[in-house]
């Protein structure tokens, strides 16, 4: 044995309880168990990376759903939340407008907050890149955090809260998103092939 080796003692008196804590606040909801499993397997492994982008706020856990039709939800009038949508971009209508989500599976999703100015590429690949299944979102569960609004850490403000999902039109990832704003919900779709300067403040969903 060196000078330098760590006995197991130590690696329990100093991990163990550091461990056990994670555990407890995975299981409160004030830690997401995706992204800390990813940071120990990467610590594992050798790779250790700290993200100065993005602060966790929360989890939500959204409802499965039989049948969604973007068209009878996603329409100027219609209120989720008890606020209407007070306009709907074109981008969306034309990318999403006449979408059909069939058998959506229940899901737990993390909500992150930008702590900095930013663009779409630097916060996809801090949410483990755009081939990673739980970056997209379905619209079925877009809607109900908008039903939910703050309950589902989203703001309710001019901040955006927006979300990731490919487009059957063009088969690119776009960003479906949403605010308050103008007597009501803004409901828009930006590409994330020419990215959206994103403020600090607003919220994602995924990863």
């Amino acid at each position: 044995m060196t000078a330098n080796t760590v006995t197991d003692g130590e690696i329990n008196d100093r991990l163990d309880g550091k461990f056990a804590d994670l555990k407890r606040r995975i299981r409160e909801g004030t830690l997401p168990l995706g992204p800390v499993a990813d940071a120990v397997q990467n610590i594992i492994e050798g790779r250790f990376k700290r993200s100065d982008l993005l602060v966790f706020v929360g989890i939500v856990k959204l409802k499965a759903v039989k049948r969604f039709v973007v068209a009878d939800h996603f329409k100027e009038g219609v209120a989720a939340g008890g606020r209407p949508i007070a306009w709907l971009g074109s981008n969306f209508q034309h990318h999403f407008g006449d979408v059909v989500e069939e058998d959506v599976p229940g899901r737990t999703i993390n909500v992150w907050q930008l702590a900095k100015y930013s663009r779409d590429p630097a916060i996809i690949a801090d949410l483990g890149g755009e081939e990673k299944p739980e970056l997209q979102i379905h619209l079925a569960h877009m809607w109900q955090m908008m039903e939910l609004g703050e309950k589902a850490h989203c703001r309710i403000d001019v901040y955006a809260n927006f979300g990731y999902k490919i487009s059957p039109k063009d088969g690119k990832l776009w960003v479906p998103g949403w605010g308050v704003g103008g007597g009501g919900l803004r409901v828009e779709a930006r590409s994330s092939s020419y990215p959206y300067e994103w403020y600090d403040g607003g919220r994602v969903s995924g990863g």
